[in-house]
């Protein structure tokens, strides 16, 4: 009885630790063990109150049209944060958003006083420039991650020709990666680690051909392609357990873009509402087994229309307003939630920043008078 009571007590205090907004991941067991007292127990719930994550929460970082240019913004639980520009009459999007416990990075670009993209990122609000190859000449941040205390930051940096060079930032410290032509344009997409191994897709130019590319500790790799005389480029990928998924595009023979994606390189081409209009594979997440992915396929009328598919089967999501486009750029779950961000246009001709949850969308910020777009979804437990 007296150890029910204390149970009683535990419980209480647990709960009390819940309305003062700790959810509580525990493991801890309610009961007093030898030589511990009620006030240690206490202790050891308020020490794992406070190791909750306080940045946990659910964001979307994209860009809006403000009326005088393209403003970087991310949403944390419907509230939206403007980000700063470069330079105060400058423009700036979003590309990606990383959150841990302690740092909010979003990657993307803001235009100097020439009108120039600056590749740099945004840390817990304020604005970072990385390094470029030639400052009279645009970059781009697309994804990051951390290895340890490391940042890792990939995208793309034009040099003096005009050429885009792939590569990533270290700790602010520019990094070029191998390209099969160093006079054709090249961009890194997306970044994962998995085992130690770092691993960047991304397109690659060869001559007249873009060649959808994968580099694995630096090393490059070359992903096969529906007709190897046509285009290919990775979007997104995603490593798990040494096991690499990628997505993106390979061009058919009618020159028509097919969504694909490649499992240790082998391609499998996803299902589209029309075969001879274009369709785009931009974004994975792996949940356990299942992949889900995310992007847009175009109807017979030319319509762009956002969808995701699970394990390859396809699901259409509407339009915010019916007979206009949409397109969609990642996928996350929240839950048992599929979150689906990217844009649909409205009845008067702009794009709305909108998600789909669980195939309903919702413009974020209802009829916009000049475009915006989510470009990365972040679920943070």
């Amino acid at each position: 009885m007296q150890r029910l009571e204390k149970w009683k007590r535990c419980m209480a205090n647990t709960a009390m630790l819940f309305a003062l907004g700790a959810t509580l991941a525990l493991t801890t067991q309610c009961f007093l063990l030898p030589g511990q007292n009620e006030e240690d127990n206490n202790d050891m719930l308020l020490l794992a109150a406070l190791a909750i994550n306080p940045n946990s929460g659910t964001y979307y970082a994209g860009w809006e049209f403000d009326g005088s240019g393209r403003r970087a913004l991310y949403f944390k639980d419907g509230v939206k944060t403007t980000l700063p520009d470069l330079e105060a009459n400058g423009e700036s999007e979003a590309t990606s958003i990383l959150v841990t416990a302690s740092d909010i990075i979003v990657t993307g670009y803001s235009s100097d006083a020439s009108g120039y993209h600056v590749p740099g990122y945004w840390r817990n609000g304020s604005w970072n420039s990385l390094p470029r190859l030639d400052n009279t000449e645009d970059g781009i941040a697309n994804d990051a991650i951390f290895v340890g205390a490391d940042l890792y930051i990939v995208g793309f940096s034009a040099d003096g020709t005009g050429t885009s060079v792939p590569g990533y930032w270290k700790n602010n410290q520019w990094n070029a990666l191998s390209v099969p032509d160093a006079g054709r344009s090249s961009q890194a997409a997306s970044i994962a680690l998995d085992g130690g191994n770092i691993y960047i897709g991304g397109s690659c130019g060869d001559g007249s051909i873009i060649l959808p590319c994968i580099w694995t500790n630096g090393t490059r790799e070359t992903l096969s392609r529906i007709d190897n005389s046509k285009n290919g480029f990775v979007a997104d990928l995603e490593v798990l357990n040494g096991v690499v998924y990628a997505v993106g595009n390979s061009y058919n023979s009618s020159s028509i873009p097919v969504p694909v994606f490649w499992r240790d390189g082998i391609r499998t081409s996803l299902s589209v509402i029309d075969p001879s209009r274009s369709s785009q594979a931009n974004a994975i997440d792996i949940v356990g087994t299942t992949l889900y992915i995310s992007g847009f396929s175009q109807t017979g009328a030319g319509i762009d229309q956002a969808v995701y598919w699970v394990d390859g089967n396809r699901v259409d999501l509407s339009p915010v307003d019916a007979g206009e486009h949409s397109k969609s750029f990642d996928i996350a779950l929240s839950g048992t939630s599929v979150l689906v961000g990217g844009y649909s246009d409205n009845a008067g001709g702009s794009s709305d920043p909108t998600i789909w949850e669980s195939n309903t969308g919702t413009s974020l910020i209802k009829n916009s008078t000049g475009d915006g777009h989510i470009r990365d979804v972040d679920v943070v437990q």
